[in-house]
């Protein structure tokens, strides 16, 4: 993830890619939706734009869904989903 060590087995969220509009997150599998946005937003801060907010993206584009049919999408490892986000 990013070439930093970061430990996969933590309740803990980590970016994996930070756009301009979409964002990529690594989070534990057991985490909902809301605990995602929530994270996230503590955790990237206020992405600057007039909605203020990362948001989960409720229809990924073709790119995403290429790979991953959903969203949350897989992990290499299986205690971990990738959230795909929008601002």
């Amino acid at each position: 993830m990013g070439g930093s060590e970061v430990d996969l087995t933590a309740d803990e969220l980590y970016p994996v890619k930070v756009g301009l509009i979409f964002s990529v997150v690594c989070a534990p599998a057991h985490w909902d939706k809301e605990k995602v946005h929530k994270e996230t937003n503590k955790k990237l801060g206020n992405p600057g734009t007039s909605a203020g907010e990362w948001v989960i993206t409720e229809e990924p584009p073709e790119s995403w869904t290429e790979r991953d049919p959903g969203n949350p999408g897989k992990c290499t490892e299986d205690n971990r989903r990738h959230w795909l986000l929008n601002c």
